[in-house]
Protein backbone atom coordinates (compact mmCIF):
# COMPACT_ATOMS: atom_id res chain seq x y z
CA UNK A 1 0.00 0.00 0.00
CA UNK A 2 2.66 2.30 0.97
CA UNK A 3 5.14 1.48 -2.19
CA UNK A 4 1.48 1.71 -4.67
CA UNK A 5 1.01 5.51 -2.40
CA UNK A 6 4.76 6.77 -3.06
CA UNK A 7 4.23 5.61 -6.58
CA UNK A 8 0.93 7.56 -6.90
CA UNK A 9 2.99 10.91 -5.71
CA UNK A 10 6.07 10.49 -8.34
CA UNK A 11 3.43 10.13 -10.94
CA UNK A 12 1.19 13.30 -10.04
CA UNK A 13 5.16 15.32 -9.61
CA UNK A 14 5.83 14.11 -12.92
CA UNK A 15 2.38 15.45 -14.20
CA UNK A 16 3.00 18.54 -12.50
CA UNK A 17 6.71 18.94 -13.69
CA UNK A 18 5.50 18.30 -17.29
CA UNK A 19 2.83 20.48 -16.66
CA UNK A 20 4.58 23.18 -15.44
CA UNK A 21 7.36 22.69 -18.07
CA UNK A 22 4.87 23.34 -20.45
CA UNK A 23 3.09 26.33 -18.94
CA UNK A 24 6.49 27.85 -19.13
CA UNK A 25 7.24 27.12 -22.72
CA UNK A 26 4.04 28.73 -23.93
CA UNK A 27 4.18 32.05 -21.85
CA UNK A 28 5.32 35.00 -24.19
CA UNK A 29 7.87 36.30 -22.12
CA UNK A 30 10.86 34.80 -20.81
CA UNK A 31 10.82 33.29 -17.46
CA UNK A 32 13.76 32.21 -15.23
CA UNK A 33 13.69 30.45 -11.86
CA UNK A 34 15.87 30.35 -9.32
CA UNK A 35 16.93 29.18 -5.63
CA UNK A 36 16.91 30.78 -2.67
CA UNK A 37 21.11 31.45 -3.37
CA UNK A 38 19.97 33.30 -6.28
CA UNK A 39 21.36 29.75 -8.70
CA UNK A 40 18.78 29.20 -11.57
CA UNK A 41 17.15 26.00 -11.87
CA UNK A 42 14.72 27.00 -14.77
CA UNK A 43 14.18 28.67 -17.92
CA UNK A 44 11.94 29.31 -20.51
CA UNK A 45 12.92 29.12 -24.38
CA UNK A 46 12.10 32.63 -24.56
CA UNK A 47 14.84 33.21 -21.52
CA UNK A 48 17.29 30.90 -23.46
CA UNK A 49 16.74 33.00 -26.90
CA UNK A 50 16.87 36.94 -24.84
CA UNK A 51 19.96 35.85 -22.73
CA UNK A 52 22.03 33.75 -25.03
CA UNK A 53 22.23 30.70 -22.27
CA UNK A 54 20.78 27.36 -23.40
CA UNK A 55 18.51 25.59 -20.13
CA UNK A 56 21.35 23.09 -20.08
CA UNK A 57 24.34 25.85 -19.55
CA UNK A 58 22.53 27.72 -17.25
CA UNK A 59 21.35 25.30 -14.59
CA UNK A 60 22.76 26.38 -11.38
CA UNK A 61 24.94 29.40 -11.92
CA UNK A 62 24.15 32.56 -10.59
CA UNK A 63 21.52 34.70 -11.77
CA UNK A 64 24.03 37.41 -12.46
CA UNK A 65 26.31 35.61 -14.59
CA UNK A 66 23.40 34.49 -17.36
CA UNK A 67 21.03 37.92 -16.67
CA UNK A 68 23.70 40.52 -16.73
CA UNK A 69 21.60 43.97 -16.48
CA UNK A 70 22.79 47.81 -16.59
CA UNK A 71 21.17 50.97 -16.87
CA UNK A 72 20.95 52.45 -20.48
CA UNK A 73 21.90 55.94 -18.85
CA UNK A 74 24.74 55.04 -17.07
CA UNK A 75 25.47 51.73 -18.86
CA UNK A 76 26.44 50.49 -14.67
CA UNK A 77 25.52 47.41 -13.57
CA UNK A 78 21.82 47.28 -11.79
CA UNK A 79 20.83 45.59 -8.78
CA UNK A 80 20.70 42.19 -8.78
CA UNK A 81 17.06 41.20 -8.69
CA UNK A 82 17.01 38.27 -6.67
CA UNK A 83 19.24 39.87 -3.63
CA UNK A 84 15.84 43.21 -3.41
CA UNK A 85 13.72 39.93 -3.71
CA UNK A 86 15.23 38.06 -1.28
CA UNK A 87 15.68 41.52 1.36
CA UNK A 88 12.45 42.48 0.53
CA UNK A 89 10.12 39.17 0.49
CA UNK A 90 7.63 40.93 -1.89
CA UNK A 91 7.54 41.85 -6.11
CA UNK A 92 9.79 43.92 -7.12
CA UNK A 93 10.56 45.54 -10.51
CA UNK A 94 13.14 47.07 -12.59
CA UNK A 95 13.96 50.51 -13.75
CA UNK A 96 13.03 51.62 -16.47
CA UNK A 97 15.68 51.91 -19.45
CA UNK A 98 17.38 48.34 -18.33
CA UNK A 99 19.59 46.79 -20.79
CA UNK A 100 20.12 42.79 -20.84
CA UNK A 101 23.24 42.32 -22.11
CA UNK A 102 22.98 38.73 -23.94
CA UNK A 103 25.56 35.86 -24.05
CA UNK A 104 26.43 36.66 -27.75
CA UNK A 105 26.92 40.74 -27.58
CA UNK A 106 23.25 41.80 -28.50
CA UNK A 107 21.89 43.86 -25.88
CA UNK A 108 17.54 44.37 -25.19
CA UNK A 109 15.96 46.86 -23.75
CA UNK A 110 13.46 44.68 -21.02
CA UNK A 111 10.43 45.27 -18.58
CA UNK A 112 10.88 43.14 -15.78
CA UNK A 113 9.26 41.91 -12.48
CA UNK A 114 10.36 39.90 -9.77
CA UNK A 115 8.37 37.53 -6.97
CA UNK A 116 9.83 34.88 -4.23
CA UNK A 117 8.86 31.47 -4.20
CA UNK A 118 7.23 30.35 -1.09
CA UNK A 119 7.03 27.14 0.52
CA UNK A 120 3.73 25.47 2.20
CA UNK A 121 5.37 27.09 5.52
CA UNK A 122 5.63 30.41 3.66
CA UNK A 123 9.07 30.76 3.65
CA UNK A 124 11.25 32.01 0.84
CA UNK A 125 12.56 29.27 -1.43
CA UNK A 126 13.59 30.78 -4.91
CA UNK A 127 12.73 33.74 -7.00
CA UNK A 128 10.79 33.79 -10.15
CA UNK A 129 11.88 36.15 -12.54
CA UNK A 130 9.58 37.65 -15.39
CA UNK A 131 10.85 40.08 -18.36
CA UNK A 132 10.18 40.70 -21.68
CA UNK A 133 11.54 42.47 -24.58
CA UNK A 134 10.71 45.95 -25.25
CA UNK A 135 13.30 47.13 -27.44
CA UNK A 136 10.71 48.18 -30.30
CA UNK A 137 8.18 49.44 -27.60
CA UNK A 138 10.94 51.96 -26.65
CA UNK A 139 12.20 52.71 -29.98
CA UNK A 140 8.62 53.25 -31.09
CA UNK A 141 7.93 55.94 -27.77
CA UNK A 142 11.70 57.54 -27.85
CA UNK A 143 10.89 58.15 -32.02
CA UNK A 144 7.18 59.89 -30.77
CA UNK A 145 8.28 61.56 -28.19
CA UNK A 146 11.38 63.45 -30.85
CA UNK A 147 8.05 64.23 -33.00
CA UNK A 148 6.29 65.32 -30.45
CA UNK A 149 9.15 67.85 -29.28
CA UNK A 150 9.72 68.62 -32.88
CA UNK A 151 6.52 69.55 -33.77
CA UNK A 152 6.32 71.46 -30.43
CA UNK A 153 9.74 73.50 -31.52
CA UNK A 154 8.19 73.99 -34.52
CA UNK A 155 4.80 75.62 -33.20
CA UNK A 156 6.76 77.85 -30.91
CA UNK A 157 8.78 78.82 -33.89
CA UNK A 158 5.23 79.66 -35.47
CA UNK A 159 3.74 83.36 -34.69
CA UNK A 160 0.60 82.70 -35.61
CA UNK A 161 -2.71 81.58 -33.88
CA UNK A 162 -3.20 77.58 -34.61
CA UNK A 163 -6.69 76.25 -33.49
CA UNK A 164 -8.34 72.80 -34.36
CA UNK A 165 -12.10 73.14 -35.26
CA UNK A 166 -15.11 71.45 -36.22
CA UNK A 167 -17.52 71.89 -38.86
CA UNK A 168 -19.25 74.05 -36.31
CA UNK A 169 -16.42 76.26 -35.00
CA UNK A 170 -16.00 74.88 -32.03
CA UNK A 171 -12.27 74.81 -30.48
CA UNK A 172 -10.80 71.22 -29.37
CA UNK A 173 -7.35 72.39 -29.10
CA UNK A 174 -5.03 75.13 -29.53
CA UNK A 175 -1.67 76.81 -29.86
CA UNK A 176 -1.16 80.35 -28.99
CA UNK A 177 2.53 81.33 -29.00
CA UNK A 178 1.08 85.12 -28.54
CA UNK A 179 -1.99 85.01 -26.26
CA UNK A 180 -1.70 89.42 -26.95
CA UNK A 181 -3.41 87.80 -30.41
CA UNK A 182 -6.42 86.41 -28.74
CA UNK A 183 -10.12 87.97 -28.64
CA UNK A 184 -9.84 86.42 -25.04
CA UNK A 185 -7.95 84.31 -22.35
CA UNK A 186 -6.59 81.22 -24.39
CA UNK A 187 -8.60 78.79 -21.52
CA UNK A 188 -11.63 80.41 -22.50
CA UNK A 189 -11.72 78.94 -26.63
CA UNK A 190 -11.48 75.80 -25.02
CA UNK A 191 -14.79 73.46 -26.04
CA UNK A 192 -16.20 77.02 -27.39
CA UNK A 193 -17.62 77.77 -30.12
CA UNK A 194 -16.01 80.67 -32.22
CA UNK A 195 -19.23 82.50 -32.30
CA UNK A 196 -18.82 83.06 -28.39
CA UNK A 197 -15.51 84.78 -28.42
CA UNK A 198 -15.53 86.62 -31.56
CA UNK A 199 -17.67 89.35 -32.99
CA UNK A 200 -20.33 88.55 -35.34
CA UNK A 201 -18.66 90.03 -38.77
CA UNK A 202 -15.28 87.88 -37.74
CA UNK A 203 -17.12 84.87 -37.20
CA UNK A 204 -18.52 85.29 -40.56
CA UNK A 205 -15.48 85.11 -42.26
CA UNK A 206 -14.35 82.88 -40.05
CA UNK A 207 -17.50 80.13 -40.70
CA UNK A 208 -17.45 81.20 -44.57
CA UNK A 209 -13.43 80.00 -44.76
CA UNK A 210 -15.02 76.58 -42.97
CA UNK A 211 -17.55 75.89 -45.30
CA UNK A 212 -15.06 76.99 -48.55
CA UNK A 213 -12.81 74.47 -47.06
CA UNK A 214 -15.39 71.79 -46.42
CA UNK A 215 -15.99 71.96 -49.69
CA UNK A 216 -12.68 72.25 -51.68
CA UNK A 217 -10.40 70.94 -49.25
CA UNK A 218 -8.46 73.96 -48.25
CA UNK A 219 -9.02 77.94 -47.89
CA UNK A 220 -7.00 80.64 -47.77
CA UNK A 221 -6.89 84.49 -48.33
CA UNK A 222 -9.97 85.76 -45.88
CA UNK A 223 -9.11 88.69 -43.51
CA UNK A 224 -10.91 90.30 -40.72
CA UNK A 225 -10.02 92.47 -38.09
CA UNK A 226 -10.27 92.71 -34.48
CA UNK A 227 -10.48 95.71 -31.54
CA UNK A 228 -7.02 94.34 -29.01
CA UNK A 229 -6.25 96.24 -26.56
CA UNK A 230 -3.10 97.32 -28.79
CA UNK A 231 -5.25 98.49 -31.10
CA UNK A 232 -7.20 96.96 -34.38
CA UNK A 233 -5.56 94.16 -35.55
CA UNK A 234 -5.95 92.54 -38.87
CA UNK A 235 -5.47 88.80 -39.24
CA UNK A 236 -5.58 86.29 -42.51
CA UNK A 237 -6.98 82.94 -42.41
CA UNK A 238 -5.63 80.07 -44.08
CA UNK A 239 -7.96 76.59 -43.53
CA UNK A 240 -7.46 72.83 -44.28
CA UNK A 241 -9.87 70.14 -43.57
CA UNK A 242 -8.13 67.13 -41.77
CA UNK A 243 -7.99 63.85 -43.15
CA UNK A 244 -10.78 61.76 -41.52
CA UNK A 245 -12.07 58.23 -41.19
CA UNK A 246 -14.58 57.72 -43.26
CA UNK A 247 -17.76 58.20 -41.04
CA UNK A 248 -16.00 60.58 -38.71
CA UNK A 249 -16.94 64.30 -38.40
CA UNK A 250 -14.33 66.57 -40.59
CA UNK A 251 -12.12 68.90 -38.29
CA UNK A 252 -10.04 71.41 -39.97
CA UNK A 253 -6.85 73.19 -39.00
CA UNK A 254 -7.21 76.98 -38.51
CA UNK A 255 -4.16 79.02 -39.02
CA UNK A 256 -4.65 83.14 -37.85
CA UNK A 257 -1.94 85.44 -39.15
CA UNK A 258 -1.10 88.73 -37.72
CA UNK A 259 -1.12 90.95 -41.02
CA UNK A 260 -1.58 94.40 -39.70
CA UNK A 261 1.77 95.23 -40.22
CA UNK A 262 1.37 94.71 -44.07
CA UNK A 263 -2.59 96.16 -44.26
CA UNK A 264 -0.77 99.57 -42.59
CA UNK A 265 1.95 99.67 -45.03
CA UNK A 266 -0.72 98.80 -47.62
CA UNK A 267 -2.77 101.68 -46.45
CA UNK A 268 -0.17 104.21 -46.41
CA UNK A 269 1.21 103.02 -49.52
CA UNK A 270 -2.36 103.63 -50.62
CA UNK A 271 -2.42 107.26 -49.39
CA UNK A 272 1.03 108.08 -50.46
CA UNK A 273 -0.26 106.46 -54.00
CA UNK A 274 -2.97 108.75 -53.97
CA UNK A 275 -0.77 111.71 -53.25
CA UNK A 276 1.15 111.23 -55.61
CA UNK A 277 -1.29 110.52 -58.38
CA UNK A 278 -3.19 113.91 -57.52
CA UNK A 279 0.59 115.43 -57.51
CA UNK A 280 1.61 114.36 -61.18
CA UNK A 281 -2.23 115.41 -62.48
CA UNK A 282 -1.65 118.71 -60.54
CA UNK A 283 1.97 118.96 -62.70
CA UNK A 284 0.66 117.62 -66.12
CA UNK A 285 -2.21 119.99 -65.84
CA UNK A 286 -0.32 122.85 -65.39
CA UNK A 287 2.07 121.87 -68.11
CA UNK A 288 -0.69 121.78 -70.51
CA UNK A 289 -2.13 125.17 -69.29
CA UNK A 290 1.43 126.30 -69.64
CA UNK A 291 1.98 125.19 -73.52
CA UNK A 292 -1.31 126.62 -74.08
CA UNK A 293 -0.74 130.06 -73.10
CA UNK A 294 2.17 129.81 -75.46
CA UNK A 295 0.36 128.67 -78.22
CA UNK A 296 -2.00 131.47 -77.41
CA UNK A 297 0.83 133.77 -77.62
CA UNK A 298 2.19 132.48 -80.50
CA UNK A 299 -1.36 133.00 -82.62
CA UNK A 300 -0.91 136.76 -81.38
CA UNK A 301 2.02 137.33 -82.39
CA UNK A 302 1.00 135.66 -85.84
CA UNK A 303 -1.78 138.02 -85.90
CA UNK A 304 -0.07 141.08 -85.72
CA UNK A 305 2.73 139.51 -88.10
CA UNK A 306 2.18 140.82 -91.54
CA UNK A 307 5.11 138.84 -93.08
CA UNK A 308 3.47 135.41 -94.70
CA UNK A 309 6.66 133.37 -93.93
CA UNK A 310 6.59 134.53 -90.16
CA UNK A 311 2.86 133.68 -90.08
CA UNK A 312 3.60 129.94 -91.38
CA UNK A 313 6.63 129.69 -89.21
CA UNK A 314 4.37 130.54 -85.95
CA UNK A 315 1.83 128.15 -87.30
CA UNK A 316 4.09 124.84 -87.48
CA UNK A 317 5.61 126.09 -83.69
CA UNK A 318 2.03 126.28 -82.55
CA UNK A 319 0.75 123.09 -84.06
CA UNK A 320 4.32 121.31 -82.56
CA UNK A 321 3.51 123.00 -78.74
CA UNK A 322 -0.08 121.65 -79.18
CA UNK A 323 1.11 118.37 -79.94
CA UNK A 324 3.04 118.47 -76.27
CA UNK A 325 -0.09 120.04 -74.77
CA UNK A 326 -2.49 117.28 -75.85
CA UNK A 327 -0.14 114.41 -74.31
CA UNK A 328 -0.42 116.11 -70.66
CA UNK A 329 -3.89 116.12 -71.23
CA UNK A 330 -4.33 112.81 -72.20
CA UNK A 331 -2.13 111.85 -69.10
CA UNK A 332 -3.94 113.95 -67.16
CA UNK A 333 -7.31 112.63 -67.82
CA UNK A 334 -6.57 108.93 -68.14
CA UNK A 335 -5.13 109.37 -64.72
CA UNK A 336 -2.16 106.75 -65.96
CA UNK A 337 1.06 108.66 -65.69
CA UNK A 338 3.79 105.78 -66.59
CA UNK A 339 2.11 104.95 -70.60
CA UNK A 340 0.35 106.26 -73.03
CA UNK A 341 -2.40 104.37 -75.18
CA UNK A 342 -0.37 105.31 -78.60
CA UNK A 343 -3.04 105.22 -80.65
CA UNK A 344 -5.57 106.36 -78.91
CA UNK A 345 -3.08 109.42 -78.18
CA UNK A 346 -2.06 109.75 -82.71
CA UNK A 347 -5.71 109.72 -82.97
CA UNK A 348 -6.13 112.90 -80.95
CA UNK A 349 -2.80 114.43 -82.36
CA UNK A 350 -4.27 113.68 -85.89
CA UNK A 351 -7.74 115.50 -85.57
CA UNK A 352 -6.44 118.62 -83.75
CA UNK A 353 -3.76 118.80 -87.13
CA UNK A 354 -6.63 118.83 -89.08
CA UNK A 355 -8.38 121.41 -87.11
CA UNK A 356 -5.86 123.46 -87.32
CA UNK A 357 -5.67 123.31 -91.16
CA UNK A 358 -9.07 125.28 -91.80
CA UNK A 359 -8.19 125.83 -95.29
CA UNK A 360 -7.94 121.93 -96.03
CA UNK A 361 -11.35 121.01 -93.69
CA UNK A 362 -14.05 120.27 -96.44
CA UNK A 363 -11.91 119.46 -99.31
CA UNK A 364 -9.02 116.58 -97.59
CA UNK A 365 -10.84 114.01 -95.63
CA UNK A 366 -9.04 112.63 -93.07
CA UNK A 367 -9.12 108.00 -92.22
CA UNK A 368 -7.48 106.44 -88.93
CA UNK A 369 -6.59 103.13 -88.31
CA UNK A 370 -4.74 102.99 -85.18
CA UNK A 371 -3.64 100.18 -83.10
CA UNK A 372 -3.76 99.83 -79.50
CA UNK A 373 0.02 99.85 -77.69
CA UNK A 374 1.32 101.16 -74.61
CA UNK A 375 4.02 103.27 -74.98
CA UNK A 376 6.29 105.72 -72.38
CA UNK A 377 5.87 109.16 -72.72
CA UNK A 378 9.70 109.84 -74.48
CA UNK A 379 8.32 107.95 -77.74
CA UNK A 380 4.57 109.12 -77.52
CA UNK A 381 6.10 112.88 -77.78
CA UNK A 382 8.43 112.01 -80.32
CA UNK A 383 6.00 110.03 -82.37
CA UNK A 384 3.18 112.60 -82.12
CA UNK A 385 5.90 115.74 -83.26
CA UNK A 386 6.61 113.56 -85.90
CA UNK A 387 2.54 112.41 -87.06
CA UNK A 388 2.19 116.51 -86.28
CA UNK A 389 4.81 116.87 -88.91
CA UNK A 390 3.77 114.52 -91.96
CA UNK A 391 0.16 115.98 -91.71
CA UNK A 392 1.58 119.44 -92.30
CA UNK A 393 3.43 118.40 -94.82
CA UNK A 394 0.70 116.08 -96.53
CA UNK A 395 -1.88 119.39 -96.41
CA UNK A 396 1.12 121.93 -97.56
CA UNK A 397 2.16 120.07 -100.48
CA UNK A 398 0.20 117.31 -101.21
CA UNK A 399 -2.97 118.95 -102.34
CA UNK A 400 -2.39 122.83 -104.28
CA UNK A 401 -5.09 125.06 -105.31
CA UNK A 402 -7.91 123.48 -103.03
CA UNK A 403 -7.36 119.90 -104.17
CA UNK A 404 -9.96 117.55 -103.01
CA UNK A 405 -8.33 114.08 -101.39
CA UNK A 406 -7.59 111.96 -98.61
CA UNK A 407 -4.76 111.78 -95.86
CA UNK A 408 -4.89 108.65 -94.42
CA UNK A 409 -2.83 107.09 -90.81
CA UNK A 410 -2.20 103.74 -89.52
CA UNK A 411 -0.21 102.79 -86.84
CA UNK A 412 -0.24 98.76 -87.15
CA UNK A 413 2.64 95.44 -86.59
CA UNK A 414 4.70 95.87 -88.99
CA UNK A 415 3.97 92.63 -90.34
CA UNK A 416 1.02 89.71 -89.79
CA UNK A 417 3.62 87.81 -87.51
CA UNK A 418 4.57 90.49 -85.21
CA UNK A 419 1.55 90.89 -83.32
CA UNK A 420 2.96 91.31 -79.82
CA UNK A 421 2.88 95.03 -78.33
CA UNK A 422 6.82 94.82 -77.85
CA UNK A 423 7.92 94.11 -81.37
CA UNK A 424 8.30 96.07 -84.13
CA UNK A 425 5.25 98.90 -85.31
CA UNK A 426 4.91 100.91 -88.00
CA UNK A 427 3.40 104.60 -88.59
CA UNK A 428 2.41 105.55 -91.77
CA UNK A 429 0.85 108.82 -93.37
CA UNK A 430 -0.26 108.50 -96.87
CA UNK A 431 -2.02 110.99 -99.03
CA UNK A 432 -3.82 111.27 -102.53
CA UNK A 433 -2.40 114.21 -103.38
CA UNK A 434 0.16 115.06 -106.17
CA UNK A 435 2.93 113.41 -105.26
CA UNK A 436 6.57 113.58 -105.12
CA UNK A 437 8.10 116.62 -106.99
CA UNK A 438 11.17 115.90 -109.23
CA UNK A 439 13.39 117.52 -107.50
CA UNK A 440 11.95 116.12 -103.86
CA UNK A 441 15.78 115.10 -102.84
CA UNK A 442 16.74 119.06 -103.36
CA UNK A 443 13.69 120.48 -101.64
CA UNK A 444 13.96 117.70 -98.65
CA UNK A 445 18.02 118.60 -97.78
CA UNK A 446 16.00 122.30 -97.33
CA UNK A 447 12.61 121.31 -95.55
CA UNK A 448 13.20 121.97 -92.11
CA UNK A 449 10.10 119.63 -91.45
CA UNK A 450 11.19 116.67 -93.12
CA UNK A 451 14.69 117.46 -90.87
CA UNK A 452 12.77 117.19 -88.02
CA UNK A 453 10.81 114.42 -89.04
CA UNK A 454 14.24 112.48 -89.71
CA UNK A 455 15.60 113.26 -86.28
CA UNK A 456 12.26 112.18 -84.23
CA UNK A 457 12.25 108.54 -86.62
CA UNK A 458 15.79 108.34 -84.65
CA UNK A 459 14.63 109.44 -81.36
CA UNK A 460 11.80 106.70 -81.84
CA UNK A 461 14.53 104.11 -82.91
CA UNK A 462 13.11 103.97 -86.33
CA UNK A 463 13.37 103.50 -90.08
CA UNK A 464 11.81 106.82 -91.85
CA UNK A 465 11.07 105.77 -95.65
CA UNK A 466 9.23 108.22 -98.34
CA UNK A 467 7.99 106.49 -101.52
CA UNK A 468 5.48 107.24 -104.06
CA UNK A 469 2.10 105.48 -104.14
CA UNK A 470 0.99 104.03 -107.37
CA UNK A 471 -1.50 106.06 -109.06
CA UNK A 472 -1.14 109.14 -107.21
CA UNK A 473 -0.10 110.23 -103.78
CA UNK A 474 3.38 110.06 -101.04
CA UNK A 475 3.70 107.25 -98.21
CA UNK A 476 5.63 108.04 -95.11
CA UNK A 477 6.62 104.98 -93.04
CA UNK A 478 8.59 104.94 -90.23
CA UNK A 479 8.87 101.38 -88.35
CA UNK A 480 10.49 101.54 -84.85
CA UNK A 481 9.90 98.81 -81.71
CA UNK A 482 7.79 100.23 -78.92
CA UNK A 483 9.96 100.41 -75.41
CA UNK A 484 7.22 99.16 -73.16
CA UNK A 485 7.20 102.01 -70.31
CA UNK A 486 9.49 101.75 -67.37
CA UNK A 487 6.60 101.37 -64.75
CA UNK A 488 5.22 98.69 -66.05
CA UNK A 489 9.26 95.90 -66.62
CA UNK A 490 9.21 93.44 -64.06
CA UNK A 491 12.60 93.38 -62.12
CA UNK A 492 14.63 90.36 -63.06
Amino acid sequence: QIVQTWTQREAALTDSQQNLAITLNSIGDAVIATDATGLIVRMNPVAERLTGWPLADALGRPLTEVFRIISAETCLPSVNPVQRVMERGEVVGLANHTVLKARGGQEYQIADSAAPIRDATNGIVGVVLVFSDVTEKYRVEEALRAAKDHLQTTLNAIPDLLFEVDANGRVFSYHAHRSDLLAAPPEVFMGKCLADVLPPAATDVCMNALREAATEGWSTGATYSLPLPQGETWFELSVAVMPVVAGEIPYFIVLARDITERVRNQQDLQSALREKTALLKEVHHRVKNNLQVITSLLRLEAGRSLVADTKEVLGYMRGRIRTMAQLHESLYRSGTFAAVDLGVYLSQVASQAFKTQELYRDSVRLTLNLGSVQSGMDQATAAGLLLNELISNCLKHGFPDGQAGEVSVELQPANDQDKSPDGRWCLRVRDTGVGLPPDFEDKRKASLGLQLVTDLSHQLGGTFVIDSVPGGGTRFSVVFTVQKPAALVMPP
